[in-house]
């Protein structure tokens, strides 16, 4: 797919969206950083507060409890 994380940040955000962007994040941390593995990424939008909570839960090698990063991104108007 041609789409990326930025592109799609200023769409109308569905389900659907959610999904895609939880896709485009896995991919690009699967790609990027081989020292993490994906537990869970979940994306959550809220069209009233304008903003889209991702939170991302991993592991890293040679670590045996997993690490959660959590990142909230506001639309300004």
């Amino acid at each position: 797919s041609d789409l990326n994380i930025r592109s799609i940040l200023f769409e109308n955000f569905t389900p659907a969206m959610e999904s895609v962007l939880a896709d485009l994040i896995r991919t690009a941390i699967e790609n990027y950083e081989k020292r993490a593995r994906i537990l869970d990424v979940i994306v959550d939008s809220s069209v009233d507060d304008h903003h889209i909570s991702v939170t991302v839960v991993f592991s890293v090698i040679n670590r045996e409890e997993p690490l959660t990063f959590e990142l909230i991104l506001n639309r300004i108007r």
